[in-house]
């Protein structure tokens, strides 16, 4: 009779299993569906109508996330505070789909707006210290460089890039497995395209920088490396730094890209944290 009361359990046990991660399936189902949604919608609405779509940029973030978590359970209200990825990446990706497009004007309130959401949460639920985070999986490289410009509490780092680079050792693996036709990360493969590239240049995470800089899609690539320029020299000051700068670009990077350091710097095309109103 134990025995079958044991059975039992585990059967039991087993069904309220399979109900939990049911329910975790199609929560993430609905925050897809919504996160999406609203990121065609704001997407759609900063090409039509720039002035407007970008500063509605925070409104929808929060509204996303409001929509999500729409009861007034104890859960719900936390999960406000400390929202899924899969709701708040997409948002900040669709501002990313455009964001090479926008002036610099344009771009610094795109900034404002994102930081204004960024600094309500707490760092690590953005940079991804703790858990997945919100900037690891956001892959426009201009967009990561100026958000870590203005603060660097929310620099996503280049793990994914790392632990990738230690999965795949041999480029030509590497290339298959992650790589499309068009020189791009596969979208299901690669979640931080910016992370992922700038880890694979350097010569401390891989020694293929040389063949994946051949290979990778040349816009992204030159906005990568203006990404990268943007990161390493927004912060310089005089003369000794821009040079300590230099040097260690020049030693991370692939010598063919050694090229492209000076004028990306001299382009200065950055955001100027200064200009950018904090709450």
């Amino acid at each position: 009779m134990s025995s079958d009361n044991s059975y039992l359990k585990k059967a039991n046990l087993k069904g309220e299993c399979n109900k939990w991660m049911m329910g975790i399936e199609g929560l993430e189902h609905k925050y897809d569906s919504i996160s999406f949604r609203n990121a065609e919608l704001l997407e759609n609405s900063i090409r039509t109508d720039p002035a407007k779509g970008l500063q509605s940029i925070a409104e929808v973030f929060i509204g996303t996330i409001n929509e999500a978590y729409d009861g007034n359970t104890i859960a719900d209200i936390m999960c406000r505070n400390d929202p899924h990825e899969s709701l708040t990446r997409p948002i900040i990706n669709a501002v990313g789909n455009v964001y090479p497009e926008l002036s610099r004007k344009e771009k610094d309130i795109a900034i404002e707006q994102i930081i204004s959401v960024f600094d309500g949460m707490r760092y690590d639920k953005v940079n991804g210290v703790t858990c997945p985070g919100v900037m690891p999986g956001v892959r426009e490289p201009l967009l990561v460089a100026d958000v870590s410009l203005v603060s660097w509490f929310y620099w996503p780092g280049i793990e994914e890039g790392q632990k990738l680079a230690k999965v795949y050792p041999n480029f030509a693996e590497m290339e298959i497995n992650l790589i499309d036709s068009n020189g791009m990360f596969y979208p299901n493969k690669v979640e931080g395209d910016f992370s992922v590239g700038y880890g694979f240049l350097r010569s401390d995470t891989t020694n293929y920088g040389e063949h994946y800089a051949k290979v990778a899609n040349p816009f992204f690539l030159e906005r990568l490396m203006k990404g990268i320029v943007a990161v390493r020299f927004g912060d310089t000051k005089d003369g000794d730094e821009i040079k300590k700068g230099d040097a260690r670009l020049r030693e991370l990077l692939p010598e063919c890209l050694h090229d492209r350091i000076e004028p990306l710097r001299q382009e200065h095309d950055w955001v100027d944290p200064k200009k950018i109103a904090r709450r």
